[in-house]
């Protein structure tokens, strides 16, 4: 989970907040986040979605799943 916090922390917070979320609707609100939908996410941070940027070849597989998890945790998922 440490490593999941560290890598949102570093990656995904300026856009997404600390808590999952900011006050403005240009970003995607991550705690309505689906939890069967993991390929959509997957497929999100690698590629790209709308004003997303690709992570692809920046995040490492290990990082995408602990974000992942951490999110799921936050969730409560």
């Amino acid at each position: 989970m440490a490593l999941g916090r560290r890598a949102y922390t570093s990656y995904c917070a300026r856009c997404h907040g600390l808590n999952l979320v900011v006050s403005s609707s240009a970003f995607y609100d991550l705690r309505t986040f689906p939890k069967h939908d993991k390929e959509r996410f997957t497929r999100s941070v690698l590629k790209g979605a709308r004003a997303m940027p690709a992570w692809e070849g920046t995040i490492k597989p290990e990082e995408l799943e602990s974000i992942w998890l951490f999110i799921g945790s936050v969730n409560g998922w």
